[in-house]
């Protein structure tokens, strides 16, 4: 019985198929163990002295382990069907890693003429998880092909020097770009975002480096 019960554990626990029945080993069993309690229990009231049980088990307590066990199958039968309504299964996302190619094209379609990896990362929700490494890996090959150039510089009260990502549009426009040369000119042609700060942008319009 205790290796039935552990079985039934067990399928609720890894969502298996529940083992068969055992309704036909089981009630001869708890018939026996009703038997022989029923028997102590009443030499045991009645301050008798103790002697075996009876080989035979009468006809009611075989009815009574027959209900017990019936029961017993129930409340499994209940249980397993209440873990099956509270739990679902659960799919993981899978989560592609960025290529060279999505990580150029995220940079170039950044909103306005000017990148940072800070205003990198708060652009789309896909580049989070890029980091800084791969970022100025990519914007080193958009300034080798000839997209932008990269500018490192240090403004007041920063505790770590500033490195832009200028973007600028190759002429002729290649063919083989990341991104179209309307989408290009689209992105170039927005706000610059709020995470190049204003000590940023002086720096560089002093330093006549502000893309027009």
């Amino acid at each position: 019985m205790d290796h039935f019960v552990s079985e039934v554990n067990e399928a609720i626990r890894e969502g298996k198929v529940l083992p068969k029945s055992k309704m036909a080993e089981l009630i001869p069993r708890i018939a026996t163990l009703l038997h022989v309690f029923n028997h102590s229990m009443v030499q045991l009231l009645a301050g008798t002295t103790a002697t075996p049980p009876s080989s035979k088990i009468l006809a009611e307590t075989l009815e009574n382990a027959t209900a017990f066990v019936k029961h017993l199958e129930c409340q499994k039968d209940i249980l397993c069907q209440f873990v099956k309504e509270v739990t679902n299964p659960i799919y993981y996302k899978t989560i592609e890693q960025p290529t060279s190619s999505t990580l150029k094209e995220s940079i170039l379609s950044s909103s306005g003429p000017l990148v940072t990896y800070r205003a990198f990362k708060h652009g789309k929700r896909s580049s989070r998880s890029i980091t800084e490494a791969e970022y100025c890996q990519a914007a080193e090959s958009l300034q080798e092909n000839g997209f932008g150039r990269i500018v490192e510089f240090r403004v007041r009260r920063a505790t770590a020097n500033c490195k832009v990502f200028i973007k600028s549009k190759p002429e002729p426009y290649p063919s083989t770009a990341v991104i179209s040369s309307a989408a290009f000119d689209d992105a170039f042609s927005k706000a610059i975002h709020k995470d190049i700060t204003a000590p940023m942008r002086a720096y560089l319009n002093d330093n006549h480096l502000m893309p027009q």
